[in-house]
C-alpha cells in the first residue's frame, strides 16, 4: 500500500514539473518584453483615468490622473443632474477648462442633490475627443451632496409688486425664511414656468436681505417680472407663482417718462434720437425764426437731366448683414479660460453659420453670468445669432442692452434692424 502511495506522489510531481516547463516559456514569450517593446506594444488612450470624486459639505473634490502621451493637453469638465453619455453631453453644463498638471477641480455645489461628471479631452485645435469612459473620464454613480437643510433651501417669496416711477420700474417683494441670492428675471410675455424662465432676461442678482429694485427700460413695453431663489430647482415642485414671486399682469413705462438708462455714446456715428428725451409733449414747437420755403416742383429740363443721370445706374439690393467677430475670438491661440471657450464657440458653429447652436451654446455660457469685457462679447455674439436666426425683435433688446458699452459698433446693427422694421 505504501508502495502504491509513493507511486501515485511520484507521478503528480511528474506532472506539475512537464506543467511549469510548458508555462514557463510562455510566460517569457508575453511577460518579459524588453522595456522598448513593451512601450510600443501599448495602446494609445486619448482619456483621463482613474477619475474619482470626493464629497465634503456641499464641495466636491475631482482628481485624475492626465494621459500620459500627450503634452500641453487641456480638458473640459461637465457636470450634469443625470449620467453623461455622448447624446446628453448637450444637457451638461462645461464647468470649466483645465490646463494638464492640474489634476484635481473643487466644484461648490449651491443646493443638494446627485450629481454626474465628465472630463473630455481637447486636441491641439480646441475640439473635444468624444470619448466617455465609465470610471475612466466620467462618473457612473451618482454624488450626492446633502449639505444643506431643508428649510433653508429656497427663500420664501411673496407679495411681488411692479409700479413705474419717473425714469424706471419700482419692483418689491417680501423674504421669509433663510435664503441665499435670488435672481430677478424680465420678460415681454408672461413667466409661468422653467421654459419662461429660459427665455426671459435675467436682470440681476439680488444679495440676501434686498426686497426691491430700480429697473430702467424702454417705456411703452409691457413687462412680466418674476423673482426666484437661486437655490429652487424644477424639482421642487411649483415654485412660480402668479401674484406671489411672478406677476400676473404687467407693468409699462409710459411714454414721455425720463429714460436715463441708455446715455448717449461716443462714437463717430450720429447718435439714434431718444425720443423720450427729445419730444417730451405733443405741442407745436416755437417759431424757430427760419423762414422754410413753400413746396415747388422742378422744371422739365431739371426732370430730364436728372433721368438722364440715373439712367445709366443699376441700384443694387441692400447688402447681405454678415457676422462680426471681434479681434479677441480671432485669435484662438492667445485665449484662456472662459476666453478661450468663447473664442471656440465663435470659431465653430458662429462662424459656420450655425446659429442656432451657437445660440444654445451661448446661453450655456451666459449662465454662468460672464462680467466685463467677456460679458460684452458674449452678448453681442448671442444678439447676433438672434437676428439671422430672424427673432429681430429679441436681438434688438439684446443690442439695445449693450448700446452704452459698445456704441460704435452696436449702433449699426440697431439702425438696420430698424430699417427692417420700418
Amino acid at each position: 500500500m505504501k508502495s502504491a502511495n509513493a507511486a501515485a506522489e511520484k507521478l503528480i510531481i511528474l506532472m506539475l514539473m512537464m506543467t511549469a516547463l510548458i508555462v514557463l516559456p510562455a510566460a517569457a514569450q508575453s511577460g518579459e518584453l524588453p522595456e522598448e517593446d513593451l512601450s510600443e506594444s501599448q495602446v494609445f488612450t486619448p482619456y483621463v483615468s482613474r477619475f474619482r470624486t470626493a464629497v465634503s459639505g456641499n464641495k466636491v473634490r475631482l482628481t485624475w490622473i492626465d494621459v500620459p502621451e500627450l503634452e500641453n493637453e487641456r480638458y473640459r469638465l461637465y457636470r450634469s443632474d443625470s449620467e453623461i453619455f455622448p447624446g446628453t453631453l448637450d444637457e451638461a453644463m462645461a464647468l470649466q477648462d483645465i490646463p494638464e498638471g492640474t489634476q484635481s477641480y473643487v466644484d461648490e455645489l449651491r443646493k443638494n442633490g446627485a450629481y454626474h461628471y465628465a472630463l473630455l479631452t481637447l486636441d491641439e485645435t480646441g475640439e473635444e475627443i468624444p470619448l466617455l469612459i465609465p470610471f475612466q473620464n466620467k462618473t457612473v454613480l451618482a454624488t450626492v451632496i446633502n449639505s444643506f437643510p431643508e428649510e433653508s433651501r429656497a427663500a420664501g417669496i411673496a407679495a411681488i409688486k411692479a409700479s413705474p416711477s419717473d425714469d424706471s420700474i419700482q419692483i418689491s417683494y417680501d423674504v421669509v425664511g433663510n435664503y441665499g441670492n435670488i435672481s430677478l428675471f424680465r420678460s415681454t410675455s408672461p413667466i409661468l414656468n422653467f421654459d419662461d424662465l429660459e427665455t426671459a432676461q435675467k436682470v440681476d442678482e439680488l444679495p440676501p436681505g434686498q426686497e426691491s429694485y430700480s429697473d430702467f427700460v424702454l417705456p411703452g413695453i409691457p413687462y412680466y417680472y418674476a423673482v426666484v431663489d437661486d437655490f429652487a430647482s424644477d424639482e421642487d415642485g411649483e415654485i412660480l407663482v402668479r401674484g406671489q414671486n411672478t406677476l400676473a399682469e404687467p407693468v409699462e413705462l409710459p411714454l414721455g417718462s425720463g429714460f436715463t438708462s441708455l446715455r448717449q455714446g461716443s462714437g463717430e456715428t450720429l447718435p439714434i434720437l431718444v425720443l423720450n428725451t427729445s419730444v417730451v409733449s405733443g405741442d407745436r414747437l416755437p417759431p424757430s425764426g427760419v423762414e422754410i420755403p413753400s413746396r415747388t416742383g422742378i422744371s422739365e429740363n431739371t426732370r430730364q437731366a436728372v433721368a438722364s443721370l440715373m439712367e445709366p445706374i443699376t441700384l443694387d439690393s441692400k447688402p447681405r448683414a454678415l457676422p462680426d467677430i471681434l479681434p479677441r475670438e480671432r485669435e484662438l491661440s492667445k485665449a484662456e479660460g472662459r476666453d478661450r471657450v468663447l473664442a471656440e464657440i465663435v470659431q465653430g458653429s458662429f462662424a459656420l453659420e450655425n446659429y442656432d447652436i451657437a445660440r444654445r451654446q451661448l446661453e450655456r455660457l451666459l449662465s454662468l453670468s460672464p462680467t466685463g469685457e467677456l460679458g460684452f462679447r458674449t452678448r453681442y455674439y448671442y444678439a447676433q445669432s438672434l437676428y439671422f436666426l430672424g427673432r429681430i425683435q429679441d436681438a434688438f433688446l439684446q443690442f439695445l442692452l449693450l448700446q452704452e458699452d459698445g456704441y460704435s459698433i452696436i449702433t449699426p446693427w440697431m439702425n438696420r434692424i430698424l430699417d427692417e422694421l420700418s
